[in-house]
Parts: structure tokens; sequence; C-alpha cells
């Protein structure tokens, strides 16, 4: 709607009132459209599936969304996660360049319909790696969703690890919960989003970098970032990601000014599916801590 010349050829369009592409009476319609759905029903929430370069979708002096998806986040993880886990190292940059923008709209991260359909294969059968890996990886890409800045939205059958290309002409393939790991992982989806609704820090501060402060994005040798999300209260979540295949064993981490940590979650948990290789033992030093973070996994502490 917001381009003259999206998906026409050089001599289908004309140059519009401002002798640009841009369709200015749709972007009047579509900011008198959100500014009256906000008059009249403060509970909606309008969310714009806009994948350009176009500025301020979310402000309310722009197009007045109350969300956008981010596309360039999920195209750069999935891209990073479908590459090799020994040649992850080399698209490093896919994990943390996406903060360089993430503040400048309302972003909601999407795992949506274009991941799971459109005749593509799932996300389950696009890893290639062996089963036990490929139900670690889709932990590590959810944890890693539920921690990073912005709104989250799943499409149906991920909580179950669907194998399937989705087709909107069939249910989902529930007896998959008959087989353990898929159980497992919908327990693990069950509890990592139950600890998002009680822990503020996720959420209370997603569009500002007061909610997000890095710890180390440069470990590009293990492929291992960490950074805090904070709210508004003392506490703040510490949020660390190992995407190697490769357990680190007494890993450190320089952490200042803490008074105490604690393990809040463990995607390797032998009841979501992995092998309890992470142990709660942390040993802590004047200068920070050290610690296990298993091949393929998540670990989220909360630091007073």
């Amino acid at each position: 709607m917001i381009y003259l010349d999206h998906a026409r050829k050089n001599n289908e369009w004309e140059l519009g009132r401002k002798g640009d592409n841009l369709n200015s009476d749709a972007i009047r319609f579509l900011k008198q459209l959100n500014a009256t759905i906000k008059e009249k029903h403060s509970d909606i929430l309008m969310i714009a599936e806009e994948a350009t370069a176009y500025k301020n979708v979310t402000n309310v002096n722009g197009l007045n969304f109350d969300l956008k998806w981010n596309m360039g986040w999920v195209n750069d993880s999935l891209s990073y996660f479908l590459t090799s886990a020994e040649e992850r190292k080399n698209k490093h940059k896919n994990l943390t360049f996406p903060i360089m923008y993430a503040f400048k709209e309302k972003f909601m991260l999407a795992l949506s319909h274009d991941e799971f359909g459109n005749n593509k294969k799932s996300i389950f059968d696009r890893f290639s790696t062996e089963e036990m890996d490929k139900f670690a990886n889709l932990r590590l890409l959810y944890s890693f969703m539920i921690c990073q800045p912005g709104k989250k939205l799943s499409f149906m059958g991920f909580e179950i690890g669907a194998q399937k290309v989705w087709n909107n002409f069939e249910m989902l393939n529930w007896e998959l919960l008959n087989k353990p790991l898929h159980k497992k992982f919908q327990s693990f989806v069950k509890d990592i989003n139950h600890l998002y609704l009680l822990q503020e820090a996720f959420f209370e501060d997603d569009f500002s970098d007061n909610g997000f402060e890095w710890l180390d994005f440069s470990d590009e040798k293990n492929s291992l970032i960490s950074y805090f999300r904070k709210g508004k209260n003392v506490k703040k979540m510490l949020c660390i990601h190992n995407f190697s295949e490769n357990d680190l064993k007494n890993y450190f981490l320089k952490l200042e000014g803490f008074k105490k940590i604690d393990l809040l979650f463990d995607t390797n948990r032998d009841k979501y599916g992995g092998n309890d290789q992470n142990t709660d033992k942390i040993e802590l030093l004047k200068e920070g801590v050290k610690l296990n973070v298993s091949k393929f996994s998540t670990l989220i502490f909360e630091v007073f």
C-alpha cells in the first residue's frame, strides 16, 4: 500500500504527489485508520507486517502502528541457525547486528507462517543435525527470541516441534506428543513462557536501550553471546547463549558489581530433552564468574 511501484514494472506506475514512489493517499489512510482504532478500541493492537526501510511505522507522527514485525531479526537469526555449527563463528554478526536498530521501531520478533509454510520445510527439518541436536537448537532459538528485546510471536505447531510444512487444510499433528522429545519440548515452551511472564525485565522496557545491556558480544570463537535484560527494579536477567557444538567448561564471564547470581532457567535440562550437563554450581570470583555452558543451550540468571 505504501509504495506506488510495489510489484510493478517501470511503465506501470507514475510518480506520487511529492515526486517519489510513495502513495500519499494510502499513507494518510493508514494513519487515520490507526488513530481511529486507538481512539475507539484502546485494547486492540495494530501490527504491521512491513519489510522495507520505511521510517516511523510505529511512531505517533508516522503510521502509528503499535508494533512492526522485525523481518531483519528473523532472517538473520534463521540464516545463522541453519548454518552448520562449525561455520557459525563466521556469521556471528547475524546475532549482534539486529541490536543496532532494535529500538528504532516498536518491534515484534515473529517466528511466523513464513517460516513454516509457503512450501518450505519446517524449521525442525531444516536443521542438518541428529535429532537430539535439532531439539537443542529449537530450544536455543526459542529461548533466544524470548530473551531478546521486542514482543514475541510464535506460529502454531512450533511449540510441539512440528515436522511437516504448515497446511491450512489439516490440523496439527498432535500425535507427535506421544514421542518423548516432542512432549519434553512442549514442556520447555510452557515453562519458559511462564518465566517470561514472571520476570518484568524481559518485557517492561522492550523499546529503548535502557532495557538491554551487552555483557560480551565478541566471542566469535566460541559462538557465545551474553547480555542483560533490565526492568524497573534492581534485579537484572543475565542471558547466556552458546550457539556452538562444544560444551564450554569453566567458561569465564567478566561480571562486576554483583552481590548474588541465581540460575533461573537452563534449556539443557533432562526434562526438556537435554542431558543436564550444565550445573547449578557457579564459581564466584572478584572479577566475574566461571560456569559450564553446554552446546546449543541458553542459561538465564537473576543478578542482584
